[in-house]
């Protein structure tokens, strides 16, 4: 029989090894388990973090959703700003959002918004500030935001009509002076040739927001440096029986519409895009609102300054100004400290001047001689030529020039003309200083010119006698608005060529107004150089006229460390 075999003890060595051997398991095991508890609490905490940044974001959603609110509101409601607020009313209180936190709209949002309201600006600027706070469970972000009505002077050139206005317009049919390029019927092979238009050329930059309600007409390669609007419906992309429109329906050829254009197709630069489409910007009919807030027998009014016919104000550094009112008795604006004729005084305490109609006077205009050159061919009520206007002696003309030092506005009951150059006294790199200019009808810049057609027109320049010299390459800081009229250049046919118009601020016209002419290789009156004055997105002359139905939006914001009040 096979003896079973046989096996040897381990050595002490081998015990040794395999017992060195089970302590490098058990380390390897410990090293992996910290690993893995590491990474399990990496893990956790990223999720955490995760979360904790969503809600960072959301409390941001959910501040601008309070502000979204607050426009909403106003914008059904234009009182709900003004409209007192008792908190500790639980009653009012109740699902307020300017006295306790409210959830945001929509399933399943976790977030809540409260704000607060300062009106403390708004006769100033125009605007009311919004503070809005969002919170996310325990993660809140405030916003501050300017709330302001869209205003003309949201744009560095709005006009209502593309085309010039009747008076300029003598051969043109009525019914066209108050139709829309876009409008049925009018597509160029049906306007009346003899009507006058303007065109956008070659040489024109436009340097700032763009808006009209019509089609603007296009010669050459003209530049816009900003969005460009149009109010022609073919652009509206909610428009059931247009899903795609056709950009070029944010401008027509000029072309088809006069013999007096270059051959070859436009090609205009729209520097931020095609132009889109935007709501009409209707004008109201009047300035009586700006007028209300200056005479001093409206039962409204507070503390402006009205004067009668004819009115020259010199502004001045310091906040005041120099005025020559002629018609205006010196007890018309009693106990408002406004500077008669011959005198010079502080600015209005609100901010508004109005020039209305005047009257007695002698005949000869009361301004002739000291702001109007003698001479002038616009001072005769025959006029030697039908683009050379008259001086009304008893209208209410405003002549304005000098140095903005605060905030106005300066309205009259019929033309706004800009006598010398208007510049704010800080620039416009500081909030300091802003005016904005209401015309009944026009807003002109001074083209003095005496001449006869005898033999054929024969036209020269005048110097203007507060200056002793003619008007050239002017500079104008300011917001110019013609209700009824245009923006343009007194005589700009016939002044010969003064240099370049230098407006620093914003154009809105009813119709498109003149500032020179091509003629042959040389040119009578103004180049352009338009600059939109950004501050005019966030800040409005006092008492400036606003759109018919406009609505509030916001015109800046910034995120903001949240107030105590917020914290509840």
């Amino acid at each position: 029989m096979r003896p079973f075999p046989t096996f040897d003890r381990p050595t002490a060595a081998l015990a040794d090894d395999r017992g060195a051997a089970l302590v490098a398991v058990l380390g390897w095991t410990a090293i992996l388990a910290s690993l893995v508890a590491a990474l399990m609490a990496f893990a956790l905490n990223g999720s955490r973090q995760s979360a904790e940044d969503q809600d960072w974001h959301a409390a941001l959603g959910a501040a601008e959703a309070g502000v979204d609110d607050f426009v909403h509101r106003v914008n059904r409601d234009s009182t709900f700003w003004q409209d007192a607020v008792d908190c500790e009313d639980p009653d009012e209180a109740e699902g307020q959002p300017r006295c306790e936190f409210v959830d945001t709209p929509g399933a399943g949002s976790v977030g809540e918004y409260r704000y607060t309201v300062n009106t403390g600006e708004f006769e100033d600027t125009g605007g009311v500030t919004v503070v809005a706070t969002g919170r996310v469970r325990d993660r809140t972000r405030t916003i501050e935001a300017t709330i302001r009505r869209t205003t003309f002077l949201d744009f560095v050139y709005f006009t209502d009509y593309d085309m010039l206005p009747g008076r300029l317009n003598d051969d043109c049919d009525g019914s066209d002076l108050e139709t829309y390029y876009w409008q049925d019927g009018w597509d160029g092979t049906t306007r009346d040739s003899d009507c006058n238009t303007i065109r956008f050329v070659s040489d024109d930059v436009i340097d700032g927001p763009f808006h009209t309600n019509d089609v603007p007409l296009v010669e050459g390669s003209p530049t816009w440096n900003a969005q460009a609007t149009s109010s022609n419906p073919q652009l509206d992309p909610t428009r059931d029986e247009l899903d795609d429109p056709d950009p070029n329906d944010g401008w027509a050829d000029f072309c088809p519409y006069t013999n007096r254009c270059s051959p070859g197709t436009p090609d205009p630069d729209f520097q931020d895009g095609d132009p889109t489409y935007r709501p009409s910007q209707d004008m109201p009919p009047t300035n009586d609102a700006v007028r209300a807030a200056a005479d001093p027998e409206d039962a409204t009014a507070g503390e402006g300054c009205l004067y009668l016919g004819p009115t020259h104000v010199e502004l001045l550094d310091g906040g005041q100004m120099s005025v020559l009112s002629p018609l205006t008795p010196d007890s018309h604006n009693p106990g408002q400290g406004c500077p008669g004729h011959g005198n010079t005084g502080s600015h209005p305490d609100n901010g508004v001047i109005y020039v209305a109609t005047g009257s007695e006077a002698d005949g000869s205009h009361p301004l002739e001689g000291s702001v109007i050159p003698s001479g002038d061919a616009t001072l005769d009520s025959n006029p030697v030529e039908s683009h050379l206007e008259t001086y009304d002696p008893e209208a209410g003309d405003l002549f304005i020039e000098g140095t903005v030092d605060g905030h106005l506005t300066a309205a009259s009951a019929n033309d706004v003309i800009i006598s010398w150059h208007l510049e704010y006294a800080n620039g416009t790199d500081s909030d300091e200083d802003l005016i904005g200019l209401i015309a009944q009808n026009d807003v002109k810049v001074m083209g003095a010119v005496a001449g006869s057609r005898t033999g054929g027109p024969s036209f020269s320049t005048l110097d203007l006698p507060r200056h002793g010299t003619t008007f050239d390459d002017p500079r104008i800081h300011a917001g110019l608005l013609a209700l009824n009229g245009v923006v343009k250049v007194q005589n700009y046919a016939h002044v010969g060529d003064r240099g370049t118009l230098n407006i620093t601020g914003a154009i809105a016209q009813r119709y498109r107004g003149p500032v020179g002419l091509t003629i042959g290789s040389g040119r009578s009156g103004y180049a352009k150089n338009y600059t939109y004055d950004w501050r005019l997105q966030r800040l409005s002359p006092p008492h400036f006229i606003e759109p018919v139905d406009a609505q509030y939006d916001v015109a800046e914001w910034a995120e903001r460390v949240t107030p105590d009040v917020h914290r509840d």
